[in-house]
């Protein structure tokens, strides 16, 4: 046998005792899994046996409790019923003690009712009197009224004089510096029509020394250039236009001396000629203003006549009204408001009379109830009267025991387990008798793998012995194995040599034909045309480019020029519309400045009259008058002195904004609604009372919501509508 077949046998007999191991090892678990589980099973069986011998003990002990618990059984019942008399008692006490305060509280409203009755029948006189008082205010009102109308009127005409002689004042200060305007226009338009020949005579003199500084100059060049002998710097030969002993020079001088003071006159005239040009200039500028000072004086003279007529007939128009007359018409209706104010009141006292009668009607019926009904619960406490101290004998008894009860329900629940308990006993011994079964079984087995580890020590020596032949052969096998694909390698690769050996005759010879062939020159010349030409195509690709972005770029501002003109014309309209508006809003801006001061006043007026009547409904005092001033400001007039609206109450000052707002819906506004929420803030029961019926009498509105806590107005109200919960 070989080194290597002699590993190969050592390797299989070690596989085999391998798994003999292998099977040792899952008996060994086994066996220790079935010792675990005979120890957990004894101890089961001890735990069973201490519970069974607590259920006998709860047993015996349950049967010692029967007599306890019926007696706490009986004692139960006995409280039950005694606390619910006790309860009753409680409770009708209660009730009896309630009766008691409502007679205390209803003999005391009894009384009072009676004495506000009596006082009620004494005002019956004195409340006849109201409806005659307030017909003789309403007509003391109206009067009081046109009185202040006409007093208002007056002054609103004063007002309006003095409006109309002040901007009869402004027009003719107005007037007075347009016609010296136009009159120092008018005087410039002599001067201003001078200018046009002026001007031609600066033009002209200006070419005249335009012309003469020339010629000055050219004069100045001969005299320069003469050469001797009176040669003509211009000719070859003398020149024939001298006279007789003048030279050429001579010509020249005098000729150039003239020019000179001829420059010199015209630099005089022309310096001469600034100022009138300036002033003529300055004048022909101004005298174009003309025509518009021209048509100012015109629309002033107009609107000065108008004022003047409107002056005329607000002079007509004016009227003195007798202011003590309305103040003693005043001091009258204050005397008559104190005695209508007397009047309501005895009315109100006298008509509440009524409701107290049949508040003591019912009175004396709830007396005669509660009285019956409390003689019925001081019988029954009598009959009640010893249940607390049964209730306590029964409590303290029942404590004594010790509540058995709960004690026999702990051992009934002690008990209840026996029969699942006894269950759990005899399958603990049928699980014991089956796992020392299979423990026997189990060490039975084991006796067959005690010579296991030495017949694993015989394998391994024998392994280890033939190890290194073993792998010597496994170096030199991998080598043996590639020895057939090494030759055939070898076969494809001569092939591959032959065949690159003939393809190599060939291409040489291909190689020295084209060289036979092959011009230098030729080649050189073609790749340098080839380079020319892909330059010029780079070129004109770049122009090209160029060129189109170029065109993109003028048809995109070529774009823009169109939308720009677009634009432009638009604007253009936009603006001659918005100048039209700006005439018209400047027109409508100037007639409702100077209409402003009056419309505002004939609205204060109106609004301050209708927050006036107002006022007087929501406070029911018509013996006061409600103001609202030209500054906004709110007073209150009483007794011939105005109160300001700081010092108000907050009843007052409630009734008054109420008024000037309900005044400034109807006056300014087509709105038929109106809106209170809390209206009745810092206000007494009184005011209340009154605000809300007020309210109700109002006529000039279709509806009117009232958002309050109050429940006062619930009676002066169509509809109520009520939110949250209510006791």
């Amino acid at each position: 046998m070989t080194g290597y077949e002699g590993y190969q046998a050592a390797s299989a007999r070690l596989t085999e005792l391998e798994q003999q191991r292998i099977t040792r090892d899952a008996w060994r678990t086994e066996l220790q899994q079935v010792d675990r589980e005979l120890i957990e099973l004894q101890s089961q069986a001890a735990r069973h046996r201490e519970q069974l011998a607590e259920i006998e003990t709860a047993q015996n002990e349950l049967a010692q409790l029967a007599e306890a618990l019926a007696e706490q059984t009986r004692l139960e019942s006995e409280l039950a019923a005694l606390r619910e008399a006790r309860g009753e008692s409680q409770s009708l006490e209660r009730q009896r003690k309630t009766l008691d305060e409502d007679l205390a509280q209803m003999r005391d409203r009894y009384a009072k009712l009676a004495r506000e009755i009596e006082k009620a029948d004494e005002l019956k006189a004195e409340a006849d009197r109201t409806a005659a008082l307030e017909s003789e205010r309403q007509q003391l009102d109206a009067t009081i009224q046109q009185h202040e109308l006409a007093l208002k009127h007056a002054e609103t005409q004063q007002s309006l004089l003095k409006q109309t002689r002040l901007t009869h004042a402004r027009l003719q200060q107005e007037l007075a510096q347009r016609q010296a305007e136009l009159a120092r226009l008018e005087a410039l338009q002599q001067q201003a029509a001078q200018l046009a020949e002026l001007e031609t005579t600066q033009q002209r003199d200006t070419e005249r020394l335009a012309h003469l500084r020339a010629e000055l100059n050219r004069d100045e060049e001969m005299i320069q250039s003469l050469a001797t002998g009176g040669l003509c710097p211009l000719l070859t030969e003398k020149c024939l236009n001298l006279k007789p002993g003048e030279s050429l020079e001579t010509r020249f001088r005098s000729g150039l001396t003239t020019r000179r003071a001829e420059i010199k006159t015209l630099q005089a005239a022309l310096k001469s000629l600034t100022e009138p040009l300036a002033q003529a200039r300055s004048a022909q500028a101004e005298t174009a203003q003309l025509p518009r000072v021209r048509a100012d004086v015109e629309r002033i003279e107009k609107e000065l006549a108008a004022q003047l007529a409107q002056l005329a007939q607000h002079e007509r128009e004016q009227t003195q009204p007798d202011a003590a007359e309305l103040n003693q018409l005043k001091a009258q209706r204050a005397t008559l408001d104190e005695q209508l104010r007397a009047a309501r009141d005895a009315e109100r006292r006298f008509h509440q009379a009524a409701g107290m009668r049949d508040e003591l009607e019912e009175l004396k019926a709830q007396g005669q109830t509660k009285r019956a009904t409390s003689e019925s619960l001081n019988q029954r406490l009598a009959q009640l009267s010893d249940t607390a101290a049964q209730f306590a004998a029964a409590e303290h008894a029942l404590q004594a025991l010790n509540d058995p009860r709960s004690r026999a329900a702990a051992l009934q629940r002690v008990i209840k387990g026996e029969a699942a308990l006894r269950k759990n006993i005899q399958q603990t011994e049928t699980r014991t008798t089956v796992a020392t079964t299979r423990q026997q079984t189990l060490q039975t087995k084991g006796e067959t793998f005690a010579a296991l580890d030495a017949q694993l020590g015989e394998a391994n020596a024998a392994r280890a012995l033939h190890e290194r032949a073993y792998h010597a052969y496994l170096a030199n096998l991998k080598t043996a194995e590639t020895l057939v694909a090494h030759e055939q390698e070898v076969a494809a690769i001569s092939t591959e040599i032959a065949a690159t050996e003939k393809a190599q005759a060939e291409t040489q010879a291909s190689l020295q034909s084209l060289a036979a062939r092959y011009d230098e020159t030729a080649h050189a010349r073609s790749l340098a045309e080839l380079e020319q030409a892909r330059a010029r195509v780079t070129q004109c690709a770049t122009q090209l480019e160029h060129q189109r972005a170029q065109h993109a770029q003028l048809q995109s501002r070529l774009a823009q020029f169109d939308e720009a003109r677009a634009q432009r014309a638009a604007q253009l309209a936009e603006k001659d519309r918005f100048n039209r508006l700006r005439e018209t809003a400047d027109f409508v801006r100037d007639i409702l400045q100077k209409a402003a001061p009056f419309i505002t006043e004939s609205y204060l007026f109106s609004i301050s009259i209708e927050a006036n009547q107002l006022y007087r409904e929501l406070s029911g005092r018509h013996d006061v008058t409600l103001k609202w001033t030209k500054d906004y400001e709110i007073t209150l007039e009483e007794e011939g002195r105005e109160r300001p609206f700081a010092n108000l109450s907050g009843g007052e000052q409630m009734a008054a904004a109420l008024a000037i707002r309900l005044a400034l819906l109807k006056e300014l506004s087509e709105i038929n609604l109106a809106f209170f929420d809390e209206p009745t803030t810092n206000m007494d029961e009184e005011r209340r009372r009154n605000l809300a019926q007020q309210i109700g009498r109002i006529k000039d509105f279709q509806q009117l919501f009232v958002i309050s806590h109050d429940d006062t107005f619930e009676g002066h109200t169509d509809q109520v509508i009520l939110l949250g919960e209510r006791d």
